[in-house]
């Protein structure tokens, strides 16, 4: 089994404590009792924990709250609770032994057959570029669906209307049927690639949470992902994709401004990223 820095979430004190005896026995470091939501959001933005066991009588917590606590790199819990909110289990033993198992398979290095394309400022050129590369993989199977096309952009996909597809389905209603374990379906298939558009609304990736994005592209086989800009840190669902790829593409223009923009998108994605082209 791993070992977790646990956070524990109950408004019911004998709760907290049986649960900390139990972590602390299967070699679990217990670094906070959250009484409340209040406390639990505070806590998690310290940076110390990497697993919340939420328990049962905490009705205040909702699936916002427990993709705030994703989003923050936290694997999320609960011993009973409601169905939805998170992973549940009759007992706190039960969600460690969960717990460790899924942080397991997730630990796989890279996904040999994702390509993650990424633009940088003032040089246009990154959706086409993954749209061709996506076509282009997919053209010697001969089969519709090889290869998939995500549109990770946080600033609000364009493949959806580069390709005149519908708005919906897409990346965000994928996300949030896996969060359900609902089933869930591409925007289209166009031309031998399973293309999942994004919102066009700016800020949308804040909605959903690096676990389910991890989930849906591990189901799939032969990936493209545009990522849009990353001239700046480049967001924690991107970044967590980012490093799961097995190629980085990095998409600039050749004058001048081109190639500083180019240059500070370089500095920003090689020290975390390590796998760029």
């Amino acid at each position: 089994m791993m070992m977790f820095a646990l956070l524990l979430t109950s408004g019911d004190p004998s709760w907290l404590l049986a649960a900390e005896e139990v972590a602390v026995l299967e070699g679990h470091v217990v670094v906070g009792q959250c009484p409340d939501t209040i406390s639990l959001l505070a806590q998690s933005a310290l940076g110390i924990a990497d697993l919340v066991i939420l328990g049962p009588d905490l009705l205040d917590i909702d699936r916002p709250v427990t993709v705030r606590l994703r989003r923050l790199g936290l694997m999320v819990v609960q011993v009973g609770g409601f169905p939805g909110v998170a992973p549940s289990f009759a007992t706190v033993e039960a969600a460690l032994d969960g717990a460790s198992a899924a942080s397991r398979a997730s630990l796989e290095t890279r996904k040999a057959d994702l390509v993650v394309v990424c633009g940088c400022k003032g040089s246009p050129g990154a959706t086409r570029f993954a749209l061709d590369l996506a076509q282009a993989l997919a053209r010697p199977s001969g089969r519709d669906g090889a290869v998939s096309l995500l549109d990770l952009d946080p600033r609000g996909g364009d493949i959806a209307t580069y390709l005149g597809l519908p708005s919906h389905p897409n990346l965000l209603t994928a996300t949030d049927a896996i969060e359900h374990g609902q089933p869930w379906r591409f925007t289209e298939s166009n031309r031998g690639v399973n293309v999942l558009a994004a919102p066009s609304r700016h800020g949308w990736i804040e909605d959903i949470a690096a676990t389910d994005i991890e989930q849906l592209i591990a189901e799939l086989g032969p990936t493209v992902v545009d990522a849009g800009s990353v001239e700046h840190e480049p967001d924690i669902i991107v970044l967590a994709v980012l490093r799961s790829a097995a190629q980085v593409v990095l998409v600039g223009g050749t004058i001048a401004v081109n190639r500083v923009h180019l240059q500070r998108a370089r500095d920003v994605l090689e020290p975390t990223v390590g796998n760029l082209r």
